[in-house]
This record gives structure tokens, C-alpha cells and sequence, in this order.
């Protein structure tokens, strides 16, 4: 457990009726498929891979 990491974040959305807050968490590595490599982090400048996006 303390090799993995997990990425997690929240979208309210206000014009639901229903769950106006949407929760989303990506583990690393992924739970029950160890032949696929899934990567939530990346190394480098925050914001690198989408300028403009921040």
C-alpha cells in the first residue's frame, strides 16, 4: 500500500437533480489488471502537458 499512489477529485454540478457532486479517484498501479500500465502522475513543470489549461 505504500508504493501505490491515487489521484482524486470532485465536479459539482449544480443543474442536477440528483448527485450534484461527482467524485473520481485513479489508483496506481491499477487494482486487478497488473498487466496494464496505468499512470495518474507525471514528473516534470505542473501544467507542462496542458499550457494554457491552468
Amino acid at each position: 500500500w505504500y508504493s501505490s499512489r491515487v489521484g482524486c477529485g470532485i465536479a459539482y454540478c449544480p443543474n442536477q437533480e440528483n448527485l450534484k457532486y461527482y467524485y473520481v479517484c485513479q489508483y496506481c498501479p491499477a487494482p486487478n489488471n497488473v498487466s496494464k500500465k496505468n499512470t495518474p502522475y507525471k514528473e516534470g513543470t505542473p501544467c507542462a502537458s496542458c499550457p494554457g489549461d491552468c
